[in-house]
């Protein structure tokens, strides 16, 4: 059965718990559930906007109000307000001064605004509002598109009230899973692109001159000791040694010797 209305939660339920004595009280599992994902979840599809407009700087924040997201004086040109402590905005402006908003505080119900507007301009609140209830709502964002959020989540409720603490834990467990994965998909960004092969290569050059990346790592060996001298380990291989019987300069000049000196033929006599 698909779960898209709250006709269909209360059914579900029921038919998960497989407790038909318990039917009166599903609505008040779905409630409770509700109440715990408005305190838990902060996403885009909870936001909206509103226009108020104030009288003497102070104006009710919506009914469905959760947290602010942003307030903006609608006047021209617009401009954003930015939020301050409630003792600091009575600090700042005893005299109650007039101008353009500037900062705003919120404090119980209300939002004060600062400087005091005369002209009583608009404000645009963009906020996150409260889930809208299903019963009395047939459907909301959140059962259109997590209805499992619902089910577990009133599951975890019903749970908690026949006092079943092992499957409590592993639907609340799963719920708070849900949680998370709402979170991470809202807050979701595309990815970063890769840098060019042009803007890589720039970027090691800049790291060199900067010294962060040592320039041997990157710069091509001007010679081969272990064919035109010493080997890495500063002990003679076996052409070296034929060189030097045979009275043969090695033909890289300026590889050094472990001594410091050219190596030559005469250098290791």
């Amino acid at each position: 059965m698909p779960l898209q209305t709250y006709t269909d939660l209360t059914t579900a339920i029921g038919n998960w718990l497989q407790r038909s004595d318990l039917a009166a009280l599903t609505p008040n599992f779905v409630q409770l559930f509700e109440a715990c994902a408005n305190r838990r979840l902060r996403v885009r599809q909870q936001e909206a906007t509103a226009e108020l407009t104030p009288g003497n700087g102070v104006v009710a924040l919506p009914a469905d109000y959760l947290a602010w997201r942003r307030l903006t004086w609608t006047g021209n040109p617009r401009q954003e307000l930015s939020y301050v402590e409630p003792s600091w905005l009575q600090a700042a402006y005893p005299d109650l001064p007039t101008d353009i908003p500037r900062v705003f505080t919120i404090e119980g119900g209300n939002i004060l605004t600062m400087p005091l507007d005369p002209s009583n301009t608009a404000l645009e609140l963009v906020y996150f509002q409260q889930i809208p209830p299903l019963a009395a709502n047939a459907t909301n964002w959140l059962m259109s598109q997590h209805p499992d959020l619902y089910l577990f989540g009133a599951l975890t409720e019903a749970q908690a009230y026949t006092v079943n603490p092992d499957t409590a834990a592993l639907w609340k467990a799963r719920r708070d899973e849900l949680f998370g994965e709402i979170e991470t998909l809202s807050n979701k960004r595309p990815a970063a692109p890769a840098p060019s092969a042009r803007w890589a290569r720039r970027r090691n050059s800049l790291s060199v001159i900067a010294g962060l990346v040592p320039a041997i790592s990157i710069r091509k060996a001007q010679c081969h000791p272990h064919r035109d001298g010493w080997n890495k380990s500063g002990h003679d291989n076996e052409q070296v040694k034929l060189n030097r019987r045979q009275g043969v300069s090695p033909r890289c000049p300026s590889f050094r010797s472990p001594n410091g000196g050219p190596t030559s033929p005469t250098s290791r006599a």
